[in-house]
């Protein structure tokens, strides 16, 4: 290989690279800036096709009890148990349906795009909480998803009725 094709194979990942610790922080940036103090995360969304954005505030709750509520509430509605955070359970539509994609992790940030019927996304942070979006979602949206500092995204997902 030589020096030019070296010089250009790390060039191209230096920019993959920057892309893609670069984009999370500055797709949203903390909220309440730097205070020092822990502040409730927000979620920043795109809707797919027609660019709306918007951004919304979570409620926490500890992972050990979402889980636990989440699993209840799939073996009620006959769900299959599994690795899957995205449920199914029967709604006053009938049944409900997610699918979340293109999920990964930067740091404090979760990423990932879903469409369905009407879900809530979020994000398992390592601080031991799980912050879930406090509006409901319907469609094809990008999420970015961020925990409180100085704390990291472990994963996340989005929940149906």
């Amino acid at each position: 290989m030589g020096i030019r094709s070296r010089l250009g194979a790390a060039a191209v990942a230096s920019v993959f690279v920057l892309a893609l610790v670069g984009v999370a922080p500055a797709a949203q940036a903390a909220p309440g800036g730097d205070t020092g103090k822990e502040s409730t995360p927000t979620i920043s969304a795109t809707k797919s096709g027609t660019g709306e954005t918007t951004t919304v505030k979570t409620t926490r709750v500890p992972i050990d009890k979402a889980a636990s509520h989440a699993g209840k509430a799939s073996a009620a509605a006959g769900a299959k148990s599994g690795p899957s955070t995205h449920r199914a359970a029967e709604g006053p539509r009938g049944l409900q349906w997610v699918v979340c994609y293109d999920g990964f992790t930067v740091g404090p940030w979760f990423h990932e795009i879903c469409t369905g019927d009407i879900y809530w996304p979020y994000v398992d942070c390592t601080d031991g909480f799980r912050y879930i979006s406090t509006v409901a979602f319907g469609g094809t949206w990008e999420f970015w998803l961020g925990c409180p500092d100085p704390y990291l995204a472990i994963w996340g997902g989005a929940y149906t009725i």
